[in-house]
């Protein structure tokens, strides 16, 4: 109705000019004394744009008036920063309560704790002293929630007549709240322990080119192999012994006569090895020497000498190794060797047989480590 003001206009309760808010209401009751005829209509208007303006006048003498002091503690680092909290106010009351220097001061603290997010509000006045506290908890991750909490709070804390319920936007939306960091505490290192693991290694063994036929024998091996922590190392050295039983075969010997017509020559080897590995799971890659005698003798001849000779060979060998439980081990190896020494057996000075240049054999491994 033109002869109606509206409603009464809110009393500022933090005012800087009380007299000018004393004004304000009285024009509002006077509006809504006067009469409503068309000859006081332009009285009505007048008073109308009077009490408007000594409202708004009222209003703004509260701007600038706190001083905002906002904290963000660890695990807190995420949530929104104080511009954004500066914002939300400002869309609660409409205009901007906020100074540097205000003659009150709002303190707004957010943390993290082991069930979500804590604030804390509190109102102080000029003096310094706490006229008002609140706190606020969320058991969200997301501080946005949080925050917009503590800025409807704060409206009504600086002016809850201006303060509106409706939630503002948040300008941004921050990164998700990190979960809390485990924190290791070191405590004095422990010196590493190195042992010598030994193991006992046997196998079967047939060879070429360490007698005049296939040979048969075994070998045997203590193999010690560093280990840190029960961790066994890469490399490992084996120290051990191989003997071929005898071997024959027939040979003819045309330079040798009667006597050499059928004979037989024999052959049996006894060495001590030594095969340094290194080891990348179930394969091992070694070196290997030999260091021993061979035998040889003549059968089916008039007269038959044994003799020894020094014989010696390096090569190299391939093991692949199965565990079976935790001390025994199943494997096979294949050996190659070159004989370092000529051997040579002869009837009637005739050369009957020769080592060969090159030597191998293939073993079956059984291994037993010791705890």
């Amino acid at each position: 109705m033109p002869g109606d003001c509206g409603h009464e206009a809110p009393l500022i309760t933090q005012s800087t000019e009380p007299a000018i808010l004393i004004d304000a209401r009285a024009f509002a009751l006077a509006c809504r004394a006067l009469p409503r005829s068309t000859a006081s209509r332009f009285l009505v208007s007048a008073c109308v744009l009077l009490a408007s303006a000594a409202m708004a006048r009222g209003a703004a003498a509260d701007d600038g008036d706190v001083a905002l002091q906002y904290t963000r503690r660890a695990g807190a680092q995420y949530c929104p920063d104080e511009s954004a909290l500066r914002s939300a106010v400002l869309a609660h009351l409409g205009y901007d309560p906020f100074a540097p220097h205000g003659r009150r001061r709002i303190t707004v603290t957010v943390a993290r704790t082991a069930r979500g997010l804590h604030a804390q509000i509190d109102s102080l006045d000029a003096r310094g002293a706490i006229v008002g506290a609140r706190s606020l908890d969320s058991h969200s991750v997301d501080c946005r929630e949080l925050v917009s909490s503590v800025a409807l709070a704060m409206s009504i804390a600086i002016d809850p007549l201006h303060a509106t319920a409706s939630p503002p936007p948040v300008d941004a939306e921050p990164p998700p709240i990190a979960p809390e960091p485990v924190v290791f505490v070191e405590g004095p290192a422990t010196p590493s322990h190195t042992s010598i693991v030994p193991s006992l290694d046997a196998a079967l063994v047939t060879g070429v080119g360490f007698a005049p036929a296939v040979s048969f024998g075994g070998a045997a091996e203590v193999r010690l192999r560093p280990a840190t922590d029960g961790v066994p190392g890469p490399v490992s050295i084996g120290l051990g012994g191989r003997a071929d039983a005898p071997t024959s075969a027939s040979v003819s010997v045309p330079g040798a006569g009667a006597s050499g017509a059928g004979a037989r020559v024999q052959s049996s080897l006894l060495v001590g090895t030594f095969v340094p590995c290194w080891h990348h799971g179930i394969l091992a890659l070694c070196a290997a020497a030999d260091l021993g005698a061979l035998t040889g003798t003549a059968s089916h001849v008039l007269t038959s000498e044994t003799h020894s000779t020094f014989f010696a060979a390096v090569g190299a060998r391939a093991n692949v190794s199965w565990p079976i439980g935790r001390i025994f081990a199943f494997g096979l190896y294949a050996e190659a060797l070159v004989p370092l020494t000529q051997t040579t057996l002869r009837i009637d000075h005739e050369d009957a047989w020769s080592t060969s240049t090159v030597a191998g054999d293939l073993g079956l491994q059984v291994s037993v480590q010791f705890p």
